[in-house]
């Protein structure tokens, strides 16, 4: 029996097929399998729901205007994910509200500094959310982080995507995607420490 816990690629490849011959509402149904995620994405890393709002609209006309040029290489979720972060990327650094390093540049003021490994005995995700903190909490906490490391947190540990998708999503290694998911966690552990809860 079909699982419907999903949308399928074949699923989603027959509305872009119709959406192309030109049934606009096709495009509507394709992307209301994805928008609420898409939403909630873009509102995690931007910290604001009218400009997640503004960025989704935006991702999502791209996306339709650039819908003919999906190579069906990846699946269409990973594109469509792509174009909305790669949108709120640009709107953060539009605002200049956070400094920019690339994937590979160690989380430090010192650009010549080494990588930071902090020590692995910090709490699960869950051990953190469950411990006296409420979810309010954690979830500014999870707004301070750096722009790759809140996304790789929100993708893995809030929307539940794999390691692998991630890593297809973001063109990146999967070493490197559980890298930054282990330095993003210990960071807001890190960070919720110093608020003065016992973790």
């Amino acid at each position: 029996m079909q699982t419907l816990e999903k949308p399928t690629q074949q699923e989603d490849d027959v509305l872009i097929r119709d959406t192309l011959a030109g049934h606009r509402e096709a495009f509507g149904i394709l992307i209301g399998k994805y928008k609420d995620s898409l939403y909630d994405l873009a509102c995690r890393v931007l910290g604001n729901a009218q400009e997640a709002e503004d960025v989704l609209q935006d991702a999502l006309l791209e996306a339709y205007r650039h819908l003919a040029s999906f190579k069906h290489q990846s699946r269409f979720s990973t594109w469509v994910y792509s174009i909305v972060l790669n949108r709120a990327r640009n709107r953060l650094r539009h605002k200049k509200t956070i400094r920019w390093q690339s994937f590979d540049a160690p989380p430090s003021q010192d650009p010549d500094a080494s990588p930071v490994e902090l020590p692995d005995r910090g709490p699960s995700v869950q051990d953190i959310t469950e411990n006296r903190l409420s979810l309010e909490t954690v979830e500014k906490a999870i707004e301070t982080l750096p722009f790759e490391y809140k996304s790789i947190f929100v993708l893995h540990y809030i929307q539940n995507w794999p390691i692998l998708e991630i890593a297809e999503l973001l063109k990146r290694p999967s070493g490197t995607v559980k890298v930054y998911l282990h330095r993003a966690r210990k960071l807001l552990y890190r960070r919720l420490g110093t608020q003065g809860f016992a973790l």
